[in-house]
């Protein structure tokens, strides 16, 4: 979905014309409840990481937090909540700030229909100039090195067995 626009994505969902067009009803089933399965998947991966405890923060993290502390204080608010813990390299991506279902990246996880290649599509679609794709192969990011925390490639191989049983129940004489 990297690269993708939502105007050519909104175009291959399973409830237009064109893509009822172009399919079968049995493959449009098929095609879409195995796109929102992974599409589920990737999203319940993606959770929000513990709260770091006060040893456990760095010296910039305990400076920001009293000062945020200090201000909350003073206009009479509760104290600001520890900052969460990063995921581990290799596992999927930890949420850090906002809750996890308003979280950006959970919300932008579609599924649509590739006429060119005839399959599914699924993947997040335009999250903050491909951090997405950084997220999930690794690589060189704006803040320097990023390690590998796929959510996707994992969310498909989850769901790629039950394939074959959608497909079977599917075909009729």
């Amino acid at each position: 979905m990297i690269g993708m626009k939502f105007s050519t994505l909104k175009k291959g969902f399973f409830d237009t014309a064109l893509v009822k067009r172009h399919l079968d009803a049995a493959s449009r089933a098929i095609y879409s409840r195995f796109g929102a399965f992974v599409r589920r998947a990737a999203k319940s991966s993606l959770r929000m990481g513990r709260r770091k405890k006060w040893n456990e923060m760095r010296a910039d993290e305990k400076r920001d937090w009293s000062i945020w502390n200090r201000k909350s204080l003073k206009a009479g608010r509760t104290k600001p909540p520890f900052p969460r813990m990063p995921s581990v390299p290799r596992k999927p991506p930890r949420l850090r700030m906002t809750p996890a279902s308003q979280n950006p990246l959970r919300k932008l996880i579609f599924f649509a229909y590739d006429p060119p290649s005839q399959s599914v599509v699924i993947g997040p679609l335009g999250w903050k100039g491909h951090g997405a794709e950084l997220l999930e192969y690794g690589g060189r990011g704006p803040k320097g090195e990023v390690a590998e925390r796929p959510f996707m490639r994992p969310a498909f191989a989850k769901e790629l067995p039950g394939l074959p049983a959608m497909w079977r129940d599917s075909i009729s004489r």
